[in-house]
């Protein structure tokens, strides 16, 4: 169930940025060069956070770059992530 909660928030992740960069016909080059950056850093520190939380993807790659897009978002957007999956976990351990 957690892995499905991750996905869930990756994904819309992922589609919101698209929409970010993309609006009136035209890209946003901060929003390219966020992911860009965020790409690169992510695949140099082999850093997947999908498989951090247990969603380990056929070839690890895609979860680094995944993650790059993620992270390319900002610190406010992994933050609120961490929080929601944090929250979630807390709840499965309440008695």
């Amino acid at each position: 169930m957690y892995s499905v909660l991750f996905l869930a928030v990756a994904v819309e992740g992922i589609v919101e940025w698209i929409k970010m960069s993309y609006q009136s016909g035209r890209f946003n080059i901060t929003a390219l060069i966020a992911l860009a950056v965020s790409v690169l850093v992510t695949i140099g520190a082999e850093f997947d956070l999908f498989s951090l939380v247990g969603v380990p993807l056929r070839w690890p790659i895609v979860g680094q770059i995944l993650t790059g897009v993620l992270i390319s978002r900002g610190s406010n957007y992994i933050h609120s992530i961490t929080h929601k999956i944090c929250k979630k976990d807390e709840s499965k351990r309440a008695p």
